[in-house]
This record gives structure tokens, sequence and C-alpha cells, in this order.
């Protein structure tokens, strides 16, 4: 299951009745190389893509073919400086 579902599958059982326990093993990640920065420039909904996910630890961006998504990312990763 996509992690970004989590929420809705959580409340889904809930709302059945039943009852859930999670644990997270997700990995935190590397830090990024000394000196590693994002040098490019965002465009407006890049810059809204990435503020928009930033507010999160997980989640999901869907965007048409060419908009974007690959430099809101790197902007995102950069600015966490961490590998996830």
């Amino acid at each position: 299951m996509p992690r970004s579902c989590l929420d809705e599958a959580a409340g889904l059982i809930r709302d059945h009745g039943g009852n859930i326990e999670l644990e997270d093993h997700r990995e935190p990640g590397a830090a990024l190389p000394e000196g590693t920065r994002f040098l490019g420039t965002l465009r407006g909904k890049q810059g809204e893509a990435k503020e928009a996910l930033a507010a999160y630890d997980l989640g999901v961006l869907a965007a048409a073919t060419a908009s974007g998504k690959t430099i809101a990312a790197a902007a995102l990763i950069a600015e966490r400086e961490r590998t996830r």
C-alpha cells in the first residue's frame, strides 16, 4: 500500500470497528554531502508544490508530464538535507 494512503486506510479500518497499531520502520535517509544545495529556480507551481509537500513527511505529487515534479522534489530534498 502506498504510504500516502495511510490515513485513509486507517480511517476505513476504524470505521468498520477495527483497531490499528502501527510501527514506523522507515529509515531517515542519509545526510547529503557537505555543500550540496539546490541551484535551480522553481517556477510558480513548482514552488507551490514544494511548499505544500514540505508540510508532510510523505505524500504524492501528481502533475502533468514536463511540469517540473523532479525539480520540485530535488529542491525539497536539498532543503531537508536528507536522501529521503
